[in-house]
């Protein structure tokens, strides 16, 4: 093998440890996941209107690595946590709770 090929070799191997390293930060559920469970609790509130641009994009995302269109995930899981302030309880604590360590185990 040519020297090239060598450094090729060990960039992709660095690329894949590296996208395994983050689906093991991201936890046990998608953000599609926790996207849902926030659909079926919010939406007949009314603050619901005002996250639902941001909730719904999660429900097509997996990780917090992923893009919707030019968007990264965590900039949406942000957006949709700022709109969501208005959702409270147990249930609501938990969840936001686990968007925030999703933001921060990732480093973002």
């Amino acid at each position: 093998m040519t020297q090239l090929e060598n450094v090729l070799i060990q960039k992709w191997a660095e690329e894949q440890t590296a996208e395994v390293s983050k689906k093991a930060v991201t936890g046990a559920r998608s953000l599609s996941e926790i996207g849902k469970e926030i659909q079926q609790e919010c939406a007949d509130k009314k603050f619901y209107f005002y996250a639902a641009p941001y909730v719904e994009p999660m429900l097509q995302l997996n990780s917090i690595y992923d893009n919707y269109y030019a968007d990264s995930a965590a900039s949406v899981v942000r957006y949709a946590l700022g709109n969501l302030t208005g959702w409270k309880g147990e249930k609501a604590r938990a969840i936001k709770a686990e968007l925030n360590s999703l933001l921060k185990n990732a480093g973002l």
